[in-house]
């Protein structure tokens, strides 16, 4: 099955459209080599959700044999099989539709909070 988004591509990397009903879409980035991986895994449509912890968008799809969502981020690091507490995709950029593979890595959970963007929108005590 191929990726059933728009893509616009360029030299070097892809943007997918996320379309949104009423609002404009938005764009997920990915390296060529990442949207070979996508339509190799079979994605159709990718949607963006919205992260209200983190305070940016993500990328997902559903994953075809169990129909739970899956975040496109995990499926490039091959980590989409793993839990959150064993394996966490950081974006370096805090841009969470930023899929290229030079702006991910693979961390641990504990390693991932040494990355703060600043303070977290749920933050109570300003600290």
């Amino acid at each position: 099955m191929a990726l059933k988004n728009p893509v616009i591509k360029t030299a070097t990397e892809a943007k997918i459209e996320l379309r949104r009903k009423g609002q404009p879409p938005l764009y997920c980035l990915v390296d060529l080599k990442g949207l070979d991986k996508l339509n190799r895994y079979g994605i159709g449509r990718i949607q963006a959700r919205w992260s209200p912890t983190a305070n940016t968008w993500y990328a997902q799809a559903r994953w075809k044999t169990t129909k739970k969502f899956v975040q496109i981020h995990r499926l490039l690091l091959d980590i989409h099989q793993l839990s959150h507490k064993q394996a966490v995709a950081d974006h370096q950029n805090h841009n969470g539709l930023d899929n290229r593979f030079e702006n991910l890595r693979v961390v641990s959970r504990s390693a991932n909070q040494f990355n703060p963007r600043g303070l977290r929108p749920d933050n109570k005590s300003g600290v």
